[in-house]
């Protein structure tokens, strides 16, 4: 029997079959597909057979060959066509099995999970988790020892879908694609499968590189032993693109290496990249080429040796041919991060034109296009990109000698990119509504706008603007020697401990012990007195009428709060109502006062049971407002307290007394923690509470005015902004890890404060002077003068069944404290507060 094929209409009269015919098709189909003309043709041709052929392994081969054929297809049907091939490929496994056909079930799955990884429809995070299971069961199913190639590519494609991961833990995810590709390699070897082996070891070196466990310097010298063996063994290889993608990767390894020599390291970088560039030319590769170019502009801008001014030449040379590919229209994502690169290095020339023209085309990508891009992660490192190019053209803004548009250029940018921030976490974007002017502060109201250059050797511009100041509206003070390496000495974390304002805040988080964090606090506001003078010589001139200072800042300075600051305490924290700026700047609802008749509360108390002054903090909240509704203890359960926020209505106060947690490499993880170990996370704030826009949400937890700094240089992406994209006025929230009792009277005394109306600033500011200067004879005075309801509420005893839990008020105080002594002066207890809006 045999298989005669001629028009595909009149195949049903035309078909006569055996094994050796339908292997003849399935050659003859299978193979890339050049262009959907060509992929419908080759549809044609297996349906007309798939019409006549009785279902059986025959009839699940040419489903599988259908189904591969639909997952190639390009053009405005491919959402269809990969649909299709799902369905063809669950044919196809009804009649193969890992026990009774094990290759061709492995393969089957193998090029299902590709399906799913491509697929169009769906939410992509969904679509990876099922391409993720598909490789599962082949690597739980099938044997290694009967089928090593199969089993192992499983593991490395397993390993390549954990990188790409988009839920769960990005520490975990990455830890569990090192350990598949360790699993692949005990089959890949170099002398069995020289070629795989290439393959898995360079992706176990890009796992490597972005390792966030572990030491960083230890991990890349592992990534570039892993690149390197792998080049060695290629060498015995063709030179084809795998190849070529080792050199490149090798380049970038050596381009961010910490240990050796810094410039060798950048010269070792050109050489690799220079190699790539023998396989990988822009006629047959151009893709690959552009990548290369954008690699070598970034390469010799950093370059040390040779001629500076012939170093930028090439590297804006290698970045604009880099461009000539990476269009707006075809790679806006490769487009941004190339036009960054180059405005960096027209920085470094003075091209102040330039450097303008770039910052504001990607503020106008920003504002257009970028909720489009790719999966979070990947939006989180091109918004950051983004940011720092703004930051670039603010600096050449203002060395063309435009001050307002400079401050203007700050402020709208950093309104742009919370609300590409917002659109990446799928919000609707409330952060802005009923801002009238967002670029310019209203009467009473003073702005000081930090601007950290994203380049070494640059000085700190501050921008102060005020509309009382008729004379000079917009004043620029440039603050020496505070270049972003100086604030990271200040701020991130070194090799000697306490030696740093992160390093005495680990301290703290692993001992609980807040003496050396507090010394770190003292070293850092010491030396940010000194070098922040210029700007308090500012203030000192302002106008009588201004009494509401909004401060945003940048980089590092985002975990510093000012109130703490010598020259603030004196100057600022007596003198003005303090917020922390966030996009736009007109955000009125926050600083009017409050009704006093409206007093709508819910409050969420220590869901985890282990905070009784938290949980005392919630009874007396409770009595202090006529329409309250609380959830204490085991009762603040995640969805208990979602749909608590649903039902509530218009609320005036959002009160969480709870721990919190912040992700430091990945703010998306962060959130609160509810009862029964659940994490109400930043993706869920975001994506299910809706607020009003007069309610105002206190944190009463740690780590929650926390934020992102690093990716993300100008602005803040933490609780607080996930709570501003909910619709909140205003979050009040805290900088560090909190003392239980002090926090206590703080949030009392705060909401005396806006029960009274005060606006969320000046209550906040009221009750921090209060704390910071209370006698310890004052504070005990207190709990006889609070409303009988109140202290009956603060009362924990009754609730907890023991005298050993019951609340102190002032519970720091040695025995034998002088009388008048201040017990909770130290910014500890007080400034980590803050209020966002």
């Amino acid at each position: 029997m045999h298989l005669v094929m001629g028009n595909p209409s009149r195949a049903r009269q035309e078909v006569r079959l055996d094994a050796a015919a339908i292997e003849q098709l399935l050659e003859r189909v299978g193979g890339p597909v050049e262009g959907e003309r060509s992929g419908l043709a080759r549809l044609a041709e297996v349906d007309a057979i798939l019409s006549v052929v009785p279902e059986g392994e025959s009839w699940a081969r040419l489903q599988r060959m259908r189904a591969n054929i639909l997952v190639q297809m390009p053009g405005e049907g491919a959402a269809d066509y990969i649909e299709q091939a799902l369905g063809a490929y669950e044919q196809a496994l009804r009649f193969c099995s890992p026990e009774t056909n094990p290759v061709t079930w492995a393969r089957t799955l193998s090029n299902c999970s590709v399906a799913w990884r491509r697929r169009i429809r769906g939410r992509r995070a969904e679509n990876l988790e099922r391409a993720m299971a598909c490789l599962a069961r082949i690597g739980d199913r099938l044997n290694p020892e009967r089928h090593p190639r199969l089993w192992a590519s499983s593991q490395a494609n397993l390993g390549n879908a954990f990188l790409q991961r988009i839920v769960g833990d990005p520490r975990e995810n990455i830890e569990r694609a090192i350990d598949r590709y360790r699993c692949a390699l005990t089959i890949f070897t170099p002398h069995d499968y020289p070629d795989l082996y290439c393959r898995c070891a360079a992706n176990l070196a890009h796992a490597y590189e972005i390792r966030i466990a572990g030491d960083r310097e230890e991990n890349m010298e592992d990534a570039i032993a892993l690149g390197r063996l792998a080049l060695r063994i290629h060498e015995a290889l063709p030179a084809n693109t795998e190849w070529a993608r080792l050199h490149n990767n090798l380049g970038s390894m050596y381009r961010s290496r910490i240990a050796g020599d810094r410039a060798e390291n950048v010269e070792s970088a050109i050489g690799h990249y220079r190699a790539a560039l023998r396989v990988w030319k822009r006629a047959g590769f151009a893709d690959d080429w552009a990548r290369v170019q954008h690699n070598l502009g970034v390469a010799y801008r950093k370059r040390a040796r040779g001629d500076p001014e012939a170093n930028l030449k090439r590297s804006r040379g290698h970045l604009r041919a880099a461009l000539s590919v990476r269009t707006l229209e075809r790679f806006p994502s490769d487009w941004l991060r190339s036009q960054h690169s180059l405005a960096l290095t027209e920085t470094q020339t003075g091209n102040w034109p330039q450097v303008e023209r770039i910052a504001r085309d990607i503020m106008r990508f920003l504002g257009d296009a970028i909720a489009g891009l790719g999966n979070w992660y990947e939006m989180r490192r091109l918004i950051g990109a983004a940011s720092a190019t703004k930051n670039l053209g603010v600096l050449a803004i203002a060395e063309q000698g435009n001050l307002a548009d400079a401050f203007a250029f700050l402020i709208q940018g950093r309104g742009l990119v919370h609300r590409a921030l917002l659109g990446a976490g799928q919000t609707s974007g409330a952060l802005d509504a009923g801002d009238a002017d967002p670029s310019f502060p209203p009467p009473g109201e003073a702005v000081i706008a930090f601007c950290v250059p994203p380049l070494d050797g640059r000085d700190l511009p501050v921008f102060v603007a005020c509309a009382d100041d008729r004379a000079q509206p917009v004043r620029l003070v440039r603050l020496t020697g505070l270049d972003r390496a100086a604030l990271e000495s200040l701020f991130e974390r070194k090799a000697g401990r306490e030696s740093s304002w992160l390093d005495g805040y680990q301290v703290l988080l692993e001992q609980g012990d807040p003496a050396a964090f507090s010394r770190a606090m003292e070293r850092v506001a010491q030396t940010l007195d000194g070098d922040l003078a210029p700007l308090w010589q500012v203030l000192d001139a302002l106008p009588a009428s201004v009494r509401r200072l909004r401060i945003a800042p940048s980089g590092a300075l985002s975990l510093f709060p000012p109130s703490m600051l010598r020259g603030g305490e004196r100057k600022i924290l007596n003198r003005f109502d303090l917020v922390s700026a966030v996009g736009g700047l007109s955000n009125a609802s926050a600083f009017v006062a409050r009704d006093t008749g409206r007093r709508r509360l819910l409050s969420v108390a220590d869901p985890t049971g282990d905070l009784p002054h938290s949980r005392a903090e919630g009874n007396m909240l409770g009595a202090l407002f006529e329409s309250e509704a609380s959830l204490l203890g085991k009762r603040a359960t995640k969805q208990r307290v979602l749909d608590a926020v649903s039902r509530a209505g218009p609320l005036d106060y959002l009160h969480f007394a709870c721990h919190g947690r912040f992700r430091w490499r990945h703010p998306e993880a962060s959130g609160l923690m509810m009862a029964g170990g659940e994490i109400l996370r930043l993706s869920e704030i975001l994506g299910r509470i809706r607020l009003g826009s007069e309610t105002l949400v206190v944190l009463s937890a740690c780590e929650t005015g926390i934020a992102e700094y690093r990716e993300l240089p100008d602005e803040t992406y933490g609780l607080a902004l996930a709570f501003l994209g909910a619709g909140a006025s205003a979050v009040i929230c805290s900088l560090w890890p909190v003392s239980d009792r002090s926090t206590r009277l703080l949030m009392l005394k705060l909401y005396e404060y806006l029960h009274a109306g005060v606006s969320a600033p000046a209550a906040l500011r009221a009750a921090q002077r209060w704390l910071r200067d209370a006698p310890g004879d004052e504070l005990q005075s207190l709990v006889q003068q609070l409303d009988p309801r109140v202290r009956a509420a603060g009362d924990l005893n009754a609730d907890c069944g023991s005298g050993s839990m019951r609340i102190k008020w002032v519970s720091d105080d040695p025995p034998g404290r002088a009388p008048g002594e201040r017990p909770f002066a130290h910014p500890f207890h007080w400034a980590g507060f803050v209020c966002i809006a």
